[in-house]
């Protein structure tokens, strides 16, 4: 993530990984780990399910997420990842020191059983444009199926 502190602090531009689906007979899923260029020392989580007859969301959740008092987004590497099981979803992260995972969020009410997308996204208010060209780079992804 870039420190954009000193030049832009207020810079309104997001990226976030998602696991999601909008289907009408399941209804919408949605698991989001956000970053916010601006807030370096957090992360955000998002859980949204609507139910497909109704259009309700019953269930929806934002959190915010500070994995340590002396995480700093922008300073370091860090590998991000997320864990869905039958009985839970975890968001977590690993530094590139060592080899833990330390858990930001874990989820265990009504998770979906049916297929999720992964959605990867870059986005930014319009009101406040970014000052500088920004990149979202990706080194790896690695998925493993589990058998559930």
């Amino acid at each position: 993530m870039p420190d954009v502190g000193a030049v832009q602090p207020k810079l309104a531009l997001f990226a976030d990984f998602s696991l999601r689906d909008d289907d009408p007979v399941f209804g919408f899923d949605e698991f989001t780990l956000e970053f916010r260029v601006a807030d370096k020392n957090n992360l955000y989580s998002r859980v949204s399910r609507r139910e497909p007859d109704t259009g309700e969301n019953p269930l929806v959740q934002e959190s915010v997420l500070t994995p340590s008092s002396s995480f700093n987004a922008a300073s370091k590497f860090y590998v991000y990842g997320m864990d869905w099981t039958q009985d839970k979803v975890t968001w977590w992260l690993q530094t590139s020191s060592s080899s833990e995972k330390i858990i930001l969020y874990e989820w265990t009410e009504n998770i979906p059983s049916e297929p999720l997308k992964l959605e990867f996204r870059l986005y930014h208010d319009k009101a406040n444009p970014a000052l500088y060209p920004y990149e979202l780079e990706i080194d790896w992804i690695k998925y493993t199926p589990s058998a559930i």
